[in-house]
């Protein structure tokens, strides 16, 4: 056996007792998939309850666009051509 296997097998000790039950789960559980964010870019004609209604199939929906969208809209009666909108 080689010095690197030594090493090796000197810090591998199979079940490490001191593992716990949060660091073995952290460890054996797949990373979460992250949700890919999804955008909207008005066009002439469009309010944002059309949207809702293209998008979530209701147009009574279109309150969870502006909620996400407040930073740059004033009110959901004012949206603008051209506009970048995330959509929840």
């Amino acid at each position: 056996m080689g010095i690197f296997d030594q090493i090796k097998s000197a810090f591998s000790s199979g079940d490490d007792a001191r593992e716990t039950p949060a660091v073995r789960k952290a460890r054996d559980d797949p990373k979460p998939a992250t949700k890919a964010a999804r955008h909207y870019t008005v066009q002439s004609g469009d309010t944002l309850y059309k949207i809702a209604e293209e998008l979530y199939g209701s147009g009574d929906e279109y309150e969870k666009i502006f909620e996400a969208n407040r930073e740059i809209l004033d009110s959901p009666d004012h949206i603008k051509p051209g506009q970048k909108l995330n959509i929840p």
